[in-house]
């Protein structure tokens, strides 16, 4: 189709379209191994749905998802922040500490994540630390948080309970290389591409 629409590709434009993917694929290599290289450790909480008389199974279900996709937005506000530091042993608030509450937040929303395992009520947290170590403790803190402060955000009929400790990656999760290397080489052929059928068509 390419070459139906704009003409004959030439062994040189493949040599150029390669090289020009390859630089790209390396300069995005080099950027991501200059931004800060973060752990990803992993948590996960059990929503317990309500036993009271009269609702069925499906019911419950279908609340317990509801109250876990609530969570997945909660773990990411103020007020979630707090109670996690409130409950962290150990844990290293350097970046933030010293900055106004607009960056913290958005420095928090960055630390923590956290999605709901399809079809189940559980939730997991992830969080994230350029040290392995306070990576596992803001995983930690974030699920024991859940865990004893729930009924503030589920109420008394909906338990949490932690499920799976926190397990820390063995590599660094962000950037995710492999990922940035693949976008680098599409946009690399895509520019490349562009570049020979303008040179075709002048």
């Amino acid at each position: 189709m390419f070459i139906k629409k704009h003409g004959n590709v030439t062994k040189k434009d493949i040599r150029f379209m390669c090289m020009v993917a390859l630089g790209f694929g390396i300069a995005s290599l080099i950027v991501s191994l200059l931004l800060p290289q973060k752990y990803r450790a992993d948590a996960q909480v059990f929503i317990i749905p309500s036993s009271g008389h009269g609702t069925d199974p499906y019911t419950a279900i279908k609340s317990t998802e509801k109250v876990a996709e609530n969570i997945v937005h909660l773990v990411k506000t103020d007020d979630f922040y707090n109670k996690v530091i409130a409950s962290g042993v150990g844990l290293d608030t350097a970046q933030f500490d010293t900055v106004s509450v607009r960056k913290r937040r958005k420095a928090w929303q960055k630390t923590i994540d956290a999605r709901v395992i399809f079809g189940t009520g559980i939730v997991q947290i992830s969080t994230y630390h350029t040290d392995q170590v306070q990576a596992k403790a803001y995983a930690s803190a974030a699920a024991n948080a859940l865990s004893t402060r729930s009924i503030e955000y589920v109420g008394q009929f909906v338990g949490v309970k932690l499920v799976n400790n926190p397990i820390v990656s063995r590599w660094p999760a962000r950037p995710n290389l492999v990922v940035n290397i693949v976008i680098g080489l599409l946009i690399g052929l895509l520019y490349s591409g562009v570049s020979i059928i303008r040179k075709k068509h002048t």
